[in-house]
């Protein structure tokens, strides 16, 4: 009997275990960044990759109210351009400072003749010029439209002086001094009020952010 167990047990021992299956590493997922972050890191002339962390070259601020500048993050900076970028208005306007240096991105926006108008623009702290100016619209009529959204019109904002005592911009429509400013822009032929309401914007923005580019 005892040389039947012990056979039994060797028996036991003998018998070969199934083997575990291996199991696949676990690799963390990477998030690509957003493309609308990667607009605004080419407009800002910076580099970025999909791996880029944006917090990395960039910082966050908000504009709240008038001349109210709070800190932000990218989550939420990326909802106020976003929405900016749809429909013409956010519930603030965000702020993208570069890690680094002194350039500041701006946004603002305002009504046109029929819709809603934007603005992008980069700015140097450290001089208090504009660097690039941009604009945009939604439902402004297409000859109007089309007119502010070119890069020739644009440029005539950059490079400028920033002042906050008076207008930084002027607007001459059709040889005609209709906004007095520093700096007279050609407005778009037969879009008085869109060209009005452009200059508007930038002169009445620019001074809610004085407490904010003053040095």
């Amino acid at each position: 009997m005892s040389l039947l167990i012990l056979l039994l047990g060797n028996s036991c021992k003998d018998k070969p275990q199934p083997e575990k299956e291996a199991q696949e590493p676990q690799v963390e997922s990477v998030k690509s960044l957003s493309p609308l972050y990667k607009e605004i890191a080419a407009f800002m002339d910076l580099e970025v990759s999909d791996s880029t962390q944006i917090e990395e070259v960039l910082d966050f601020k908000a504009l709240i109210g008038e001349g109210e500048v709070v800190t932000s993050d990218a989550t939420q900076n990326l909802s106020f351009y976003k929405a900016i970028m749809k429909n013409g208005k956010a519930a603030s306007l965000p702020i993208f400072e570069a890690v680094g240096s002194d350039m500041t991105l701006v946004v603002f926006t305002g009504k046109g003749y029929i819709g809603t108008l934007w603005a992008k623009v980069l700015i140097d702290k450290a001089t208090g010029k504009t660097i690039t100016v941009r604009f945009g619209h939604k439902m402004e009529s297409e000859g109007y439209g089309n007119g502010i959204v070119s890069s020739a019109f644009g440029d005539q904002f950059s490079n400028k002086q920033i002042t906050f005592e008076e207008n930084s911009f002027g607007l001459n429509q059709n040889g005609k001094l209709v906004i007095k400013g520093i700096a007279e822009i050609d407005g778009v032929s037969g879009a008085t009020i869109t060209s009005s309401a452009v200059v508007e914007m930038l002169n009445d923005g620019l001074k809610n952010y004085k407490n904010y580019l003053s040095p």
